[in-house]
């Protein structure tokens, strides 16, 4: 069977700061999507393909999350597979690709990178690497990426609690 991987590759210094399927910001809330929209049953079960992609891409990762909506109740036309990769070794990077019909963004980290990416999150209050990591769906066996995970799941639910008034607002730190 063919990869049928197509991507597109960002330099770190043209990483967009918006990932798609976010919903309108200009009032500061996300918009919900538009429910009605007919999903493509067509394509292949999305867990199955977010392993196909790491392993094909990634064999010596040592974990993988999906997040997002595709795998979920949630799911629209629009969704596409959000694979947050935790390498032991190697360069941070972004990439948009097509796998199998299901368009998708790999956030490739490393620990050091991952926590960089998480405490830079946490600064703006928008813990989008804390929620990525904390609510996805593990994707290889093991516990490989356990501590990162637990890790975010606290900046996720500390970054909560000051957004909904049951925390005071004060530096967030991942650690």
């Amino acid at each position: 069977m063919s990869s049928g991987i197509s991507h597109r590759s960002y330099p770190r210094a043209h990483v967009p700061e918006r990932v798609g399927g976010l919903g309108n910001r200009r009032n500061g809330s996300r918009s919900s999507p538009d429910r009605s929209e007919t999903i493509d049953m067509k394509l292949p079960d999305p867990i199955a393909t977010a392993r196909e992609i790491v392993a094909a891409r990634f064999p010596d990762a040592v974990q993988a999350w999906l997040g997002g909506s595709a795998h979920t109740d949630r799911r629209t036309a629009t969704s596409d597979l959000d694979i947050t990769v935790l390498l032991g070794a190697g360069e941070a990077h972004r990439e948009s690709l097509t796998y199998a019909g299901w368009p998708g963004e790999l956030f490739v980290h490393t620990e050091g990178s991952a926590r960089h990416y998480l405490a830079k999150d946490l600064g703006r209050r928008r813990p989008t690497m804390a929620r990525l990591v904390a609510e996805g769906l593990s994707l290889l066996a093991g516990g490989g990426g356990d501590e990162l995970r637990v890790l975010c799941r606290g900046a996720r639910d500390r970054t909560t609690a000051v957004v909904r008034g049951r925390a005071a607002p004060q530096a967030l730190s991942p650690y």
